[in-house]
């Protein structure tokens, strides 16, 4: 199993997503269970599965998270309209990549 370091572009998505959430990268690191705070995580792991094609278990170790956490969160950001919404203008805004349903990009 590879171990991601946290890496200049794994900061940079912390950064956009805690932006776009109004949080503190301290906050997406602690262990608060605040709403707000949680669907900015939510996000951190569906941006990094999707634009980086981490696994669960990897982005649990970045984020110091169970790899159940992390499949619950994909799942949570799949189910909500707007919090995929979010992730998806984090992605295109920020980060300066296409959006997730753009999947010419991946091929």
């Amino acid at each position: 199993m590879t171990f991601i370091p946290r890496s200049t572009y794994n900061r940079r998505i912390v950064d956009c997503v805690a932006e776009e959430f109004g949080v503190s990268r301290a906050e997406i690191f602690a262990r608060t269970k605040v709403p707000q705070i949680v669907r900015a995580r939510y996000a951190i792991m569906y941006t990094m599965k999707n634009a980086r094609g981490y696994s669960s278990k990897q982005i649990g170790r970045f984020l110091d998270r169970d790899h159940s956490t992390v499949i619950n969160g994909w799942q949570r950001v799949e189910a909500d309209p707007d919090l995929k919404a979010q992730c998806e203008r984090v992605a295109a805004e920020y980060m300066d990549i296409p959006t997730f349903s753009d999947r010419n990009f991946y091929l």
